[in-house]
């Protein structure tokens, strides 16, 4: 029985975990290898599409910045919606709070647009209300629009970044492109710590896998891979886009340097529980393609090692579980100093680095948890909306939180 648990918990989490190292190390060089490459000053007109919910001085400064990019022919399309199942309205009182003032930056700025969306729980519509406010966007698009970039209102991004992030698309093999996310903790406490690590450890993962709050698309790829269509009835933008393009036999480009960051405010256990339970649903639902059940297989194999301390005492060759977070921990380490630059050296993500690097095997464990709960539900609530998964690539709408209650 002694036996048992060591090869359980102890030496399959131990060798996945040396497994995984090697692959960080490996992941490591290739983002070295792809930040050498030259730039190719490929610069199609851009549509920049960014749907917002809300509005504070964080959100105001985000969609200032997205307005200053180093790019030419650019614009963008800010998207909110109503609270009634019509878009055609007049009463500010009936639009979403960010829509006047998102108005008064469009009126500073030639090229910026502001688009209405219905309601969807109001008009009873199947898909997500983000996804929602994006076709109406696409219902908007000039003629002379040839490339698509998405960002999300609560993204903070560099003047580089829309250059970064098209640059590759010259290559009409490549389906799309991808930047990468890191949360900024306002505050040291765990949960907080815990989010902000379960978001930058997934940069590894971004490799062949688009996100949705950075990210750009030809348009005439989104067209011939029928994603609009696919959207209509969807909740995850980005994991549905990642299995059409994947379909087409095309490629997603992960740009390492065209990060966004955001500042993550104080979080409680509860919310961090709802964060990652609606995480792993979309990986669940959606996303379990045969890369994606390998990524869960070695993330429960991993998450073993939490139980090996337990049996310590009754082995002296169980003090090798003390490896295994040990080495989860360099892991982390690896990714974070994976980084941009120009992030790394940012004081509050200096002092936050190390924090976040010692919260992995917590992370891992909320991972599992959390990918336990994905496979038992199909409803979650987001935004205040309640949605259930049907399918990989349909949803309903359940309605609001406090008028399902």
């Amino acid at each position: 029985m002694i036996k048992l648990f060591f090869v359980t918990f102890v030496l399959i989490p131990l060798l996945i975990q040396l497994l995984g190292l090697w692959s960080m190390i490996k992941f490591f060089r290739r983002i070295d290898r792809q930040r050498k490459q030259a730039i190719k000053n490929y610069s199609p007109k851009v549509i920049v599409l960014s749907p917002h919910r809300g509005w504070d001085e964080q959100t105001k400064q985000n969609a200032e910045l997205i307005l200053k990019q180093d790019y030419l022919d650019y614009e963008v399309f800010f998207l909110t919606n109503t609270k009634t199942e019509r878009r055609d309205i007049a009463d500010l009182t009936e639009t979403d709070e960010s829509y006047p003032h998102l108005l008064q930056l469009a009126k500073e700025n030639p090229h910026a647009h502001v688009f209405l969306a219905e309601d969807v729980v109001s008009a009873s519509f199947c898909r997500s209300q983000t996804l929602h406010n994006l076709l109406i966007g696409f219902s908007h698009l000039p003629e002379d629009a040839e490339v698509i970039a998405f960002v999300d209102a609560d993204a903070t991004v560099r003047e580089d970044w829309l250059k970064r992030l098209v640059d590759p698309l010259w290559d009409e093999k490549i389906g799309a492109t991808t930047g990468v996310q890191f949360y900024i903790p306002s505050s040291y406490d765990i949960p907080t710590l815990v989010v902000s690590m379960l978001i930058g450890g997934a940069m590894p993962f971004r490799f062949g896998n688009a996100w949705g709050g950075s990210m750009a698309i030809r348009l005439k790829t989104f067209k011939e891979c029928q994603i609009e269509e696919i959207w209509k009835s969807s909740i995850a933008g980005d994991a549905t886009l990642n299995r059409a393009i994947q379909e087409q036999g095309k490629s997603i480009f992960f740009v390492p340097d065209c990060a966004v960051t955001h500042q993550v405010n104080r979080i409680n256990f509860r919310n961090l529980m709802t964060f990652t339970n609606r995480q792993m649903m979309h990986v669940y639902w959606v996303a379990m393609n045969r890369k994606g059940r390998y990524i869960i297989t070695w993330l429960i194999a991993s998450g073993l090692y939490l139980l090996a301390p337990f049996f310590i005492p009754f082995h002296p060759y169980f003090a090798l579980a003390l490896a295994v977070p040990c080495i989860s921990i360099l892991q982390g380490r690896l990714i974070l100093c994976a980084q941009p630059k120009w992030l790394k050296e940012s004081k509050k993500v200096k002092r936050a680095a190390w924090l976040m690097s010692l919260t992995r095997p917590i992370t891992m464990f909320v991972s599992i948890i959390s990918f336990i709960y994905a496979s038992t539900h199909s409803k979650f609530t987001w935004s205040g909306i309640q949605y259930e998964y049907i399918s990989a690539t349909e949803c309903r709408v359940l309605g609001r939180v406090n008028e399902i209650n």
